[in-house]
């Protein structure tokens, strides 16, 4: 503390402003190129679609399904896949996906059981929506 006594008042004054002004400015800098900075992220499609085949497969033996209904959970399926994949691509979290079978390192997220999750969410929505309209 006193070296601060030798340093003149409005010098010591200027110093603080200048440190306080080059903080602030650093932290914006940091958030703004935090967004724009690409986030990589893996997914396994072929899991995915594999899944819901095998899912359905099963499903199909248990329970004797009409074509049309077949074709309709393959649809749901296929667009909500697509929907989630647009809705990553135009995130501003600004993510960069990669196919499973192409990335060799261990230190990327993997998000094919986020995007499992949802796909199955959707399609059970979207089944007792049905079975509730069959019953009207």
């Amino acid at each position: 503390m006193k070296f601060s006594y030798k340093i003149p008042k409005p010098l010591l004054i200027n110093i603080l402003t200048t440190l306080t002004i080059s903080l602030v400015v650093s932290i914006i800098t940091y958030k703004i190129i935090d967004q724009r900075i690409p986030r990589v992220a893996m997914v396994d499609l072929s899991y995915l679609n594999n899944e819901f085949m095998v899912n359905l497969s099963r499903h199909l033996i248990e329970n004797k399904i009409s074509d049309k209904k077949i074709e309709q959970a393959v649809r749901t399926h296929l667009d909500t896949l697509d929907s989630i994949l647009n809705d990553i691509n135009h995130s501003k979290k600004n993510f960069i996906l990669l196919q499973k079978q192409v990335v060799v390192s261990e230190n990327i997220e993997d998000i094919t059981k986020q995007i499992e999750q949802v796909i199955f969410d959707n399609i059970v929505m979207n089944t007792k929506n049905e079975v509730g309209n069959e019953k009207d």
